[in-house]
Formats: C-alpha cells, structure tokens, sequence
C-alpha cells in the first residue's frame, strides 16, 4: 500500500513538471493559435480512424459471415477503401502542417535569439 502512494506521488511530480513545461513552451505558439488548433484538429482526425476501421471489420464480418447479408460484400470494401484515403490524406495533412508550424516556431525563437546578441553590449 506504501509503494502504491509513492508511485501516485511520483506521477503527480511528473505531472508538475509537464505543466510546467507546457507553460514554458505555450507562450511561443501564441502567435500560431488557429494554426495549431488546425494542427490538433487533423491529430484527432488522423487517430480516430484506427479504432473506426477495426469497428467496420467487426460489423462487416458479423453481417456477412452470421446475417448473410450479401449487399455488405460489396459495400464493406468500397467503405473500408475510403477510410483507408481519408486516414492516410489527415494523416499526411497532419504530419506536414506540424513540420510547417515547428519550423516557424523555430524560426521565431532563432530571430529572437539572433535579435538579443545583436542588441547586447561590446
């Protein structure tokens, strides 16, 4: 029961310490607001098709093998097809608006840092 108290402590330091570093790191996306809300928006859209594929597989397999509905041997691959395009098109449009929005972060922090040296006393 000891050991089980420690390990909540533990990861309530953890937790400190993400919060912590999120409120470091926030201030610099602020400029990019609707850009990251884009950004997490194709994240959750990208995600939300793995367990939506394994969904159709389990009702395709139930309506064609235990109902015998021949129309779903048709239908199920011309749908499971389309959620394949659409996972793949959000997980490509999130993978490149992510690296576009890093790189003008970066690129913001490089300015201000380059901005301070140039600016500081000989």
């Amino acid at each position: 029961m000891e050991q089980g108290k420690k390990v909540r402590l533990e990861d309530m330091k953890g937790l400190a310490r993400f919060r912590e570093a999120i409120k470091y790191v926030l201030p610099y996306f602020h400029p990019y607001r609707r850009f990251t809300a884009l950004v997490t928006g194709l994240a959750v859209l990208s995600n939300i098709f793995e367990p939506s594929i394994a969904i159709s597989i389990k009702f395709f397999i139930r309506f064609v093998f235990t109902d015998k509905v021949s129309e779903m041997v048709w239908i199920a691959p011309i749908g499971l097809v389309l959620l394949f395009l659409i996972r793949e098109v959000t997980t490509f449009l999130y993978e490149y608006h992510r690296e576009k929005l890093s790189l003008m972060v970066v690129q913001d922090l490089q300015c201000s840092v380059y901005d301070h040296f140039v600016h500081l006393s000989l």
